[in-house]
C-alpha cells in the first residue's frame, strides 16, 4: 500500500468536533471525524477509499474520570468489506470483549487498554495516551503490552496559530512500529500508514 496519511487540517463547527482528512497519493480519499460528548464519550466516524476499497467504521469510546476506557464499540466494515462488530467494557477489575473473531473476560489490575482488531487512528491515539500516562507502557487487552516513545517535537503553524506536535513510535501492535503525531494536549494530530 502506498504511504497514506491522516492529517488534522481544521476543526469543524465546534471545539468538540475535529475533522481529519485521509490523504493517499496526494489526494483526499476519506476522513475521520471525532465528536466529543459531554459525558466523556467520543464518537468517531472513519472511512476512506483506496484502490476501490476501504474501511467504513463508527467507533464510540467512553472514558472514566481518570481517562481510562470503560466502554469501546466499533462497528461497520473493514478494508476488504468484512463486517466489524467489536465491543469492550470494563467494570472495576473485570474487562470483557466480544468481536466477530473471539470473546472473553479477564481480571485486570491497574491500567490496561483494549485495542480493537479493526483499529482506527483514534483507537491508537487513545492507547498511546494511556501508555504515556503509564511512563510509556500500558497493558493491552486481551493480551500484550504497548510501548510509546517520543521521537521528535515540532512547532507547526496554521490558521489556529502555532502549536507543538510530537511524533511517537508505537510498538507492540505489529512487527514494525506505528507512528502517530499528538498535539500538546495529547490529541491526535496525524497518523502515518506505510
Amino acid at each position: 500500500m502506498p504511504a497514506a496519511m491522516l492529517v488534522a487540517f481544521a476543526l469543524a463547527a465546534s471545539p468538540s468536533t475535529a475533522r481529519y482528512e485521509f490523504l493517499s497519493g496526494g489526494r483526499v480519499t476519506g476522513a475521520l471525524v471525532r465528536s466529543e460528548g459531554p459525558d466523556r464519550t467520543s464518537r468517531v466516524e472513519f472511512a476512506y477509499v483506496e484502490n476501490g476499497r476501504g474501511p467504513k467504521l463508527v467507533e464510540v469510546i467512553r472514558l472514566d474520570a481518570a481517562g481510562g476506557v470503560v466502554a469501546h464499540e466499533l462497528t461497520g466494515s473493514s478494508t476488504f468489506g468484512s463486517r466489524v462488530d467489536e465491543r469492550f467494557t470494563r467494570d472495576g477489575k473485570r474487562a470483557s470483549w466480544k468481536t466477530t473473531a473471539d470473546e472473553g473476560t479477564k481480571e485486570v489490575a491497574g491500567r490496561a487498554v483494549y485495542l480493537p482488531l479493526a483499529m482506527t487512528p483514534e483507537s491508537e491515539a487513545v492507547a498511546a495516551r494511556a501508555a504515556l500516562a503509564g511512563k510509556g507502557r500500558v497493558a493491552l487487552l486481551p493480551s500484550g503490552e504497548l510501548s510509546v516513545e517520543r521521537v521528535r517535537t515540532l512547532e507547526v503553524r496554521g490558521a489556529g496559530g502555532p502549536r507543538k506536535v510530537s511524533l511517537y513510535a508505537v510498538t507492540g501492535v505489529g512487527f514494525v512500529p506505528d507512528y502517530l503525531w499528538l498535539d500538546g494536549h495529547g490529541q491526535l494530530f496525524a497518523s502515518l500508514e506505510t
